[in-house]
């Protein structure tokens, strides 16, 4: 009977991991707070390309990312950057270089300032990863929860 044991297991860590979830008169850790102390919406960004980057490449595509990240009020600190080189990635029947960028952000972001991101970003892939044009595609997920260290942040 695995059950039991993996339910406690699982109550075990809520209460541990996510000290916050207690009814308790003591005070949060100023650290946690601070953590989720941040303008919305949090922001993830995968960009996976056909090219095979240097490291001066993945670092100007990181650099690039948490810039067009500003662009939707988000603190740099807390952009997480994922570049994944080198994939196999097409686009029709071409062998043409492209790119594919995941972009999930926390909470509303405004049409106005998704497509300001959208077109900062898509220019830096293009010119940074060298691809062909119009080979850029990017899609933007709005996420109504997102877990840090297995946490919702407060008020969510």
């Amino acid at each position: 009977m695995p059950y039991p044991v993996l339910t406690l297991v699982f109550i075990l860590r809520a209460v541990w991991v996510c000290p916050q979830r207690l009814p308790t008169a003591h005070a949060q850790p100023a650290w946690r707070d601070a953590m989720f102390m941040e303008a919305e919406p949090m922001p993830y960004i995968s960009i996976t390309t056909t090219q095979i980057l240097q490291t001066a490449q993945k670092q100007a595509l990181r650099q690039a990312a948490l810039n067009a990240a500003a662009l939707l009020g988000k603190n740099r600190a807390h952009v997480m950057v994922c570049i994944l080189d080198g994939a196999f990635l097409t686009k029709g029947d071409g062998d043409q270089p492209c790119a594919f960028c995941d972009v999930r952000v926390m909470g509303y972001a405004s049409p106005g300032a998704c497509q300001e991101f959208a077109r900062a970003l898509s220019e830096d892939v293009a010119q940074i990863a060298n691809t062909a044009p119009g080979c850029v595609y990017l899609s933007i997920s709005e996420m109504t929860q997102c877990y840090t260290d297995g946490c919702l942040p407060p008020g969510h």
